[in-house]
C-alpha cells in the first residue's frame, strides 16, 4: 500500500511541468538543507548543554561534600577558605538565587548562614542525582521525538515569519480608513505576540527542559493564557480589541516582576 502510495506521487511528479518540477526539486532540496542545518545546530548545542550539565554535577557535589566535610571538622580558618573555594568553582553553575546567598556568606561568614546554605546545596545535589535515574522507556521515545521534530519546528518558524510579513503587507494595502487600520495593527500585533510566545514555548518543550512543577506552573500558566487570549477577538466587540494586549502586556509584567 506504502510502495504503491509512493509509485503514484513518483508518476504524477514525472507527468509534470518541466518548471514546475524545478520548483519541487529545489523546494525539496532547500527543506532538506535547512533541516540538516538546523539539526547539526541543534546537535552541538545538546552536547555542549550536556557537557556544561556534567560540570555543574561535578562542582556541585565537590561543594556539597566540602560542607559536609567542614561541619565536622576544627573549622578554622583554612578550613572555612577551602568551602569558599569550592563555593567560587560552584558559583557560575548555580541558581541566581544560590549565588545572591553566597556573596552574603562571603561577606559575613557566619554559622546559620553557612548551615542555610549547606541544606539548600544538598537539594541541589539531590537534584543532579536524580537526573542520573535511567530514563523510562515513554520518556526515551519522547527525547527521541523532540530531536526529530525540533528541526521541522525551526524550518516551520522560518516558514511563519515569511506568512506573517506577507499578511502584514496584505492587511495595510487592504484597509480602507485608519480605523479599519488600527483595528488591523492591534489584532495583528496581538497574534504576532501570541505567536512568540507559542513559538517560545514548544521550543522549550522540544529542548527536553519543561517542568510544570512549583514556580514553574505558574509561568507557565501565564505563558498559556497569552497564547491563548488572542481568541477572545472572534468574541468581543471591536471597541474593546485593546484589552488584549493590555492582558497580555499585564501578563507579562507580572512575571518579570515575579522572577525578579
Amino acid at each position: 500500500m506504502l510502495f504503491y502510495l509512493f509509485n503514484e506521487i513518483y508518476n504524477g511528479f514525472l507527468a509534470l511541468e518541466a518548471v514546475v518540477k524545478f520548483y519541487i526539486s529545489l523546494a525539496v532540496a532547500l527543506f532538506f538543507f535547512l533541516y540538516k542545518t538546523f539539526l547539526s545546530m541543534y546537535t552541538e548545542d545538546e552536547k555542549l548543554r550536556q557537557n556544561n550539565d556534567l560540570k555543574s554535577k561535578e562542582v556541585v557535589s565537590k561543594l556539597a561534600a566540602a560542607m559536609a566535610v567542614y561541619k565536622y571538622s576544627i573549622k578554622d580558618t583554612a578550613a572555612q577558605d577551602k568551602v569558599v573555594m569550592s563555593m567560587g568553582d560552584a558559583f557560575p553553575y548555580l541558581d541566581f538565587k544560590i549565588r545572591a546567598k553566597i556573596q552574603k556568606y562571603y561577606v559575613n561568614r557566619t554559622p546559620s548562614s553557612l548551615d542555610t546554605l549547606q541544606k539548600i546545596i544538598m537539594v541541589e545535589a539531590e537534584k543532579f542525582a536524580s537526573q542520573n535515574e535511567k530514563q523510562t522507556r515513554i520518556e526515551q521515545i519522547m527525547y527521541f521525538a523532540s530531536r526529530v521534530i525540533r528541526p521541522l519546528f525551526a524550518i516551520v518558524i522560518v516558514l511563519a515569519v515569511l506568512s506573517v510579513v506577507a499578511i502584514g503587507e496584505e492587511g495595510v494595502l487592504t484597509s480602507k480608513n485608519k480605523e479599519e487600520l488600527s483595528l488591523f495593527f492591534v489584532k495583528f500585533l496581538s497574534w504576532l505576540f501570541s505567536g512568540m510566545m507559542l513559538t517560545l514555548s514548544l521550543d522549550f518543550i522540544f529542548s527536553g527542559l519543561h517542568d510544570l512543577r512549583g514556580d514553574k506552573f505558574i509561568f507557565w500558566t501565564g505563558i498559556s493564557i497569552m497564547v491563548l487570549v488572542p481568541l477572545l477577538f472572534f468574541i468581543l466587540p471591536t471597541s474593546i480589541y485593546l484589552l488584549v494586549p493590555m492582558v497580555q502586556g499585564g501578563i507579562m509584567v507580572f512575571l518579570i516582576i515575579r522572577k525578579k
